[in-house]
């Protein structure tokens, strides 16, 4: 009866150990943009686990927290999941995360196991609010049905204006053609077969946008563009294809990552050029995220309606390059909360 009961014990015991996930380590270092380490920051890490029996599909995740020491560093271990995530803030600097998944194995024996690489570091880098500004700044990707701005016409370029965030009279009540929009539909059968055409021009010599993929080796952070725009190198013209046939696979660019964060744009608008072409106006702005266009497909045979979404934010202040957003004062008033953006 004893060795039975023993034997149900080792059991259950083998069971639950058989099923303890393997425990990471991390080292997290903070520093500046710089490279210098920053001291008495806020750092955390979280780790993910399957939930247990009875208790639905999904995760649980568990995180430990802790101040960074004079060298910057901050060191936390737990049960996960293949992958850990971990983030950082400071007073006077903009929040940044990032992920582990570079694992590459799991060493140890059953119930005392722990990932390779043990205690890797990774390091954060945080940035400094240094003068964030009033600007006009919306979510043209707007969720609820009907709120992206339809292109007017197609097969024209159609003026916006994006201080008044509408398009050029007689189609809206712009008065400055900021950006030209144009669609041009050679065929727009389905979504799975069209070629579709998205052009963005611009009205003045000077004019235009710089892409651009921030450096996210060292953490995504909550400002995702450097806090001034550049000067020179901006391109007149961006054009997108959208095509998809079904006789022929048409190949597509990958992306790998987050395609959100890592796809934006630096844009200039209203430039004024002297006469030996230097630069002495203009207004600069961003955009979050890429230009997309949607809904050039008819519908219950009625004339397609392509929408347009692209998120962005516009210094009003002439020849001023900052473009480190604050949040509280947006110069948009009549824009619904949900269209507001809320990153600097």
């Amino acid at each position: 009866m004893k060795l039975k009961l023993f034997s149900i014990i080792l059991l259950t015991l083998i069971t639950q150990v058989a099923y303890t996930l393997p425990i990471a380590k991390i080292t997290v270092k903070v520093i500046d943009e710089q490279g210098v380490p920053i001291a008495d920051a806020n750092a955390g890490m979280g780790f993910m686990s399957p939930k247990g029996r009875g208790e639905g599909w999904g995760t649980n995740s568990s995180r430990v927290s802790g101040i960074t020491d004079s060298d910057g560093i901050f060191v936390g271990e737990g049960e996960t999941q293949p992958q850990v995530s971990y983030g950082a803030n400071k007073v006077g600097y903009y929040g940044v995360g990032g992920k582990f998944k570079d694992f590459t194995g799991v060493s140890g024996f059953v119930g005392f196991r722990k990932y390779e690489p043990w205690n890797p570091t990774v390091e954060l880098a945080l940035k400094k609010i240094i003068n964030p500004i009033p600007m006009y700044a919306v979510n043209r990707g707007a969720p609820r049905k009907g709120e992206l701005p339809i292109i007017p016409l197609v097969g024209r370029f159609v003026g916006y204006d994006l201080m008044i965030n509408d398009w050029m009279a007689p189609h809206g009540l712009g008065t400055h053609r900021d950006f030209l929009f144009k669609v041009d539909i050679d065929r727009a059968v389905s979504y799975r077969d069209h070629d579709v055409t998205l052009t963005l021009e611009f009205s003045n010599a000077g004019d235009g946008l710089i892409k651009y993929t921030p450096d996210t080796s060292k953490g995504k952070s909550l400002l995702r563009f450097p806090h001034q725009a550049p000067i020179t190198g901006y391109e007149p013209k961006f054009v997108r294809h959208y095509e998809a046939r079904t006789d022929i696979r048409v190949p597509r660019v990958s992306s790998t990552g987050d395609s959100e964060y890592q796809n934006n744009y630096f844009f200039r608008v209203r430039t004024e050029l002297d006469n030996d072409g230097n630069v002495v106006g203009g207004l600069y702005g961003k955009i979050h995220g890429r230009i997309k266009l949607s809904k050039f497909i008819a519908e219950s045979g009625s004339a397609p309606k392509p929408n347009i979404s692209f998120n962005y934010y516009l210094n009003p202040n002439n020849n001023d390059t900052n473009i480190e957003y604050n949040p509280e004062k947006n110069l948009f008033k009549d824009v619904p909360d949900r269209l507001k953006v809320s990153q600097p």
